[in-house]
């Protein structure tokens, strides 16, 4: 018999997306045997494998959503939560001596995830659970599983954004976000699994929006081509889904998405682009058909 898996997308603050459709999934009754997820889709991952081996099992999909909308709620309510700007100087510095890291410094956001996780919960997890990073020396994506000794750094790495968060070593050597090769880590998963059901929860649209911005500004020039460049690699990544379910095993499977842009960026929003986004991400999932034999992707 096949398994049901979830795979969540990568992201960051348009997480809140995902939090909110997380809830309305599992609040349905849909209980992954295998979670995947890249970028901000990796901590939730993790965040869902924590809560099930702290209650040993005995808490139900739906209430580990509920934590997950009350953490985003507590923790990430503005850019100072997650992230801090680097001195000039101190960039100046990094740039002259070759010892860049970053534009920003996430420790907020690691100290955040260190406080709420702990690896003795991780273990317990009665699901599968993998996560991606990308190894900057050979350019190969890395999937980290729960039981690996370097999850922890490898959730760090997972979303880490170049230029703007730092890189993450791991065995010594450069992890950056997985997102610069998948969007999705739906390809892993089908490689290894027979899958019968498959739920995907994007961060973003499948449709750029034209947007008029001022390319001068480094933040935002930095954020719209990635957003350009993520929008091809998920189209690449839908493709291999589709055409896996009708040339190799056929699967049911369904996409929830924004309907567009969401238009935030760590360096500006606020609680209220949280709950917004929450909200968002709660109405998209309840207007999505679950588990429908084709995937809409317009």
């Amino acid at each position: 018999m096949g398994k049901k898996a979830l795979i969540l997308s990568s992201g960051t603050i348009e997480g809140a997306f995902q939090a909110g459709a997380l809830k309305e999934v599992l609040a349905s009754g849909f209980e992954p045997d295998i979670i995947a997820g890249n970028g901000i889709g990796a901590l939730h991952a993790i965040f869902i494998a924590n809560e099930l081996g702290r209650f040993e099992g005995k808490i139900g999909f739906d209430r580990v959503a509920t934590l997950l909308e009350k953490f985003w709620l507590k923790n990430i309510t503005s850019p100072r939560k997650v992230i801090r700007r680097r001195p000039l100087l101190q960039l100046a510095y990094q740039i002259l001596f070759k010892k860049f890291t970053s534009l920003y410094d996430s420790s907020p956001l690691e100290n955040i995830i260190l406080e709420e996780l702990r690896v003795e919960y991780i273990v317990k997890s009665p699901v599968q659970v993998f996560i991606g990073a990308i190894n900057t020396y050979d350019g190969k994506t890395r999937y980290f599983g729960l039981r690996d000794s370097d999850l922890i750094d490898a959730i760090f790495a997972s979303y880490s954004i170049p230029f703007i968060m730092p890189y993450v070593l791991i065995e010594g050597e450069p992890y950056i976000d997985a997102a610069e090769r998948h969007i999705i880590p739906s390809e892993f998963v089908l490689d290894r699994y027979d899958i019968d059901e498959m739920v995907i929860i994007l961060c973003q649209p499948t449709e750029l929006d034209e947007v008029a911005f001022n390319p001068g500004d480094l933040m935002q020039l930095i954020y719209r081509t990635k957003h350009i460049t993520e929008n091809e690699l998920l189209m690449r990544d839908l493709a291999i889904i589709q055409d896996y379910s009708s040339e190799h095993r056929k699967f049911k499977y369904s996409l929830i998405k924004p309907d567009k842009e969401l238009f935030v960026s760590m360096t500006d929003f606020s609680r209220e682009d949280i709950k917004r986004m929450i909200n968002l991400g709660r109405q998209a999932a309840s207007k999505t058909a679950l588990l429908t034999d084709e995937i809409i992707t317009h």
